[in-house]
């Protein structure tokens, strides 16, 4: 446990995680104040960092009334049962990222995109 907390951590500015939480250094008994708004401010650009990695690879696309849509199938409890179903015509594009589209029977369904 002790070495756990005097090994400094690049995501705490490469501060030991004992330090922070006890206000001393682990390996000599002298106070210690850490910087939160500065560890904050790297943890976030951290954060930025792979969220832009991550939205990289994903394709926009708008949605418009008609565009057809596959559904997952909820309801597949068998390995043989088809895991989406469809095409289904959207009804509407809502500003939220969901749509609603028209299933059989008249059942109107609202999904998040």
């Amino acid at each position: 446990m002790h070495a756990m907390r005097c090994t400094a951590s690049s995501a705490l500015n490469n501060q030991t995680p004992g330090s922070i939480a006890f206000g001393r250094d682990m390996l000599v008994n002298i106070p210690y104040i850490a910087d939160f708004l500065a560890l904050r401010n790297t943890r976030q650009l951290q954060i930025n960092k792979r969220l832009l990695r991550a939205n990289a690879s994903h394709i926009p696309y708008n949605f418009q009334v008609n565009d057809l849509i596959m559904a997952w199938n909820n309801s597949a409890t068998s390995k043989l049962n088809p895991v989406w179903i469809g095409p289904f015509p959207i009804m509407r594009v809502h500003t939220n990222g969901t749509v609603t589209f028209s299933r059989p029977h008249g059942v109107l369904e609202r999904r998040n995109i």
